[in-house]
Parts: C-alpha cells; sequence; structure tokens
C-alpha cells in the first residue's frame, strides 16, 4: 500500500451503509466481517487513504468537512457533495438500484451489471474477494456429498429471473430423494421461505419466533448457521451455488468463489455469461441437466480422477491473471483512481486503471 505524501492535507469522506456505523465495515476484527467480507472494503479505506482521503460512517466524520459521499447502493444523498454509488445488490432486492431519479445523483455508477458498464459513468466492478490459493486436491477428508449454505429470502417483487424458489426446489428433492446426501445452512430456514412484500417479511419473523421456542423444522435437511463458509465447504464434495437471481450479465458474486477457496466443486446457475470469466472447467453449470435426477446421477458416479480435474482448473484460474478482477485489491483500486480522477485530481496513475 502507496504511503500518503507528507504534503497533502487529509480530505474526509463519507461512506454511507444503512445500518453500518462506527467504521464497522473497515473492521477486521468485527463481527460483521464473516469470512473476510470486510475486507475489500478495508482494503479500499487504505487505497483511499494513500492518496490523502480518509473514508469514514458519517458519525466518524461529525464536525469534519466531507469531499464525497460513497454509497452501498443507491439512496438520497446526505450532504451537497459529490456522490459516488456501489450498485452491489440486484434490484429485485433493492429496488433503488433501478430508480432512475436516485442515479442521476451520481457522478459515477459501479456496477458488475456489463449491460450498463459504459466506461464513463457506469464503471465496472466485480464483487470482491480475498483471494485463497488451493492447495488440497482429491477427496480426502470430504465424507459428505452436497451442501447449500444461503439465508431464506426472497425478492422484494415477483420476478422472472428469480432463483429463490429454484433453491428450494433443489433442497426439497434431495430431503425427499437423497437425504443422507445433502445438508443445508444459512439463517431462517426453520420455516417455510417468506413471502412477497411488507406482510410477507412480518410473517415470515413472526413464524421464526415461533419456530425457535417450538423446534419447529421446515427443513429436514437444514443443519444450522455456519461459523465459517470456508471450513464447512472443505468438508463436502459439491455446493448448490445458485445466485438470486439468473440471466444478468456479469453477476458473479462470492457463492462460487466460497466454495473455489475450500476445493468443492460449485453447482453454479447464475450469470449467463459466467464463462467469459470463470473458465468452463472450474464448476458444474446447472442448465445442462434437464432434471435434478440427472444432476444427482452425475454427482454419485464422477470418478476422483474427474473431480481432481475440477480442482485443478480451479488452482489455475486462481493462480492466473483471469482472477484478478475479483481480487480486493482490484476493487479498491479501481474505485479510488476512478474517484480521485473524477474529482480532478491527478494523485492516481492511469497506467493502473
Amino acid at each position: 500500500m502507496a504511503n500518503m505524501r507528507a504534503d497533502w492535507k487529509i480530505r474526509y469522506a463519507n461512506y454511507i451503509e444503512q445500518g453500518v456505523s462506527e467504521n464497522a465495515r473497515f473492521d477486521l476484527t468485527h463481527a460483521i466481517n464473516r469470512d473476510d467480507s470486510n475486507y475489500p472494503y478495508w482494503m479500499l479505506r487504505e487505497r483511499l487513504l494513500s492518496c490523502g482521503i480518509e473514508l469514514n460512517t458519517p458519525d466518524m466524520n461529525a464536525g469534519r468537512s466531507v469531499v464525497f459521499e460513497l454509497h452501498m447502493n443507491a439512496m438520497q444523498r446526505e450532504l451537497d457533495v459529490p456522490a459516488f454509488v456501489l450498485l452491489m445488490e440486484t434490484a429485485q432486492i433493492c429496488p433503488s438500484n433501478a430508480s432512475q431519479s436516485l442515479l442521476a445523483h451520481y457522478q459515477r455508477i459501479f456496477t458488475w451489471r456489463d449491460d450498463l458498464v459504459d466506461h464513463r459513468r457506469y464503471i465496472k466492478i466485480n464483487f470482491p474477494n480475498k483471494i485463497h490459493r488451493l492447495d488440497q486436491i482429491g477427496w480426502q477428508g470430504r465424507d459428505r456429498l452436497c451442501c447449500l449454505i444461503a439465508g431464506n429470502r426472497c425478492p422484494n417483487q415477483q420476478s422472472s429471473l428469480d432463483l429463490y424458489a429454484e433453491r428450494v426446489r433443489t433442497i426439497r428433492w434431495f430431503e425427499h430423494n437423497a437425504p443422507e446426501a445433502f445438508d443445508l445452512y444459512g439463517s431462517g430456514w426453520e420455516v417455510s421461505p417468506p413471502r412477497f412484500g411488507k406482510i410477507g417479511r412480518l410473517w415470515h419473523r413472526m413464524a421464526l419466533r415461533w419456530a425457535r421456542l417450538t423446534g419447529y423444522k421446515a427443513f429436514s435437511s437444514y443443519r444450522g448457521k455456519v461459523p465459517s463458509k470456508l471450513e464447512t465447504l472443505k468438508k463436502y464434495r459439491f455446493a448448490v451455488c445458485y445466485e438470486n437471481v439468473k440471466d444478468l450479465p456479469g453477476y458473479i458474486t462470492e457463492k462460487i468463489f466460497d466454495c473455489f477457496f475450500a476445493g468443492c466443486v460449485p453447482i453454479y446457475w447464475g450469470a449467463p455469461n459466467v464463462s467469459d470469466y470463470i473458465p468452463r472447467a472450474c464448476f458444474i453449470d446447472r442448465r445442462e441437466f434437464s432434471s435434478h435426477d440427472d444432476l444427482y446421477w452425475y454427482l454419485t458416479h464422477m470418478t476422483e480422477a474427474n473431480y481432481q480435474a475440477y480442482q485443478i482448473a480451479v488452482r489455475d484460474f486462481l493462480d492466473s491473471a483471469a482472477a484478478k478482477p475479483f481480487m480486493a485489491e482490484d476493487f479498491a483500486e479501481q474505485i479510488t483512481c476512478t474517484i480521485v480522477s473524477a474529482l480532478d485530481d491527478s494523485i492516481c496513475d492511469p497506467a493502473r486503471l
């Protein structure tokens, strides 16, 4: 990380994320830093600091002059200063990310949406990761066949792109046809999936309280929450890895990388152009199977040699330049240089963009 020049006067900027204060998003020791999820944002803060800009949550900047705001997902500006936004959630989960009236206020919009990127105002970023190298190859220690790790949620509005329902169909298939081969993890699975809208979410919260009091389980495969996705996935050969929605170009979240880092082969469904970014040899494409029966046959008849071929492809990918756009370092560099450039400051080397 570059050092801040001694002759620079420190400037301040606000990072605004719903429910986050006291710089929690930048704290690597905070409880919300599960599976290194804070690391890319800590890296971003460090990179901006090397350019003379200290990024804080608004409560930490009280009484200070602020030069810009950086929002996690689209929202109203709090101050009359330049604003930038990270469009990380899909519009199905966060409808404000599709609000043209809100987006109009931003100087630059950082997005994974390939169909929106114009390299001028809409800047391409990917979901960032702290890259872990895959060292162990083979089935050793992987005594379980398949798992799924995800929260029991639903989109705010019905959509033909929804993959939440497909997750439930897969869970139910395993529970009815191969219960010994599958485990479900995550929050909220004590009860059935939530319904749409505010009333649906209220019903879900009430049902969860009742289920936790009575011990009721809506999903027989449910094993509870996990303290570490990495350590849990290391016990499984395969993981169901469906994005929240399908057919959005560039929508490749941390889910597939969680599997990669653990050496667990993902069964992927999501971005239609995933193979433009990640070699096809690294994952099982759920779209290639017409039924769960066909998928299960493929999983249970795979040889260890074929399994190792997936793992070796993953290791080669993670060690290659193709993985760089998904690294926390690239995320921090792209955002920092874009913001500084937009603020008409020549701090960053354009060759590093």
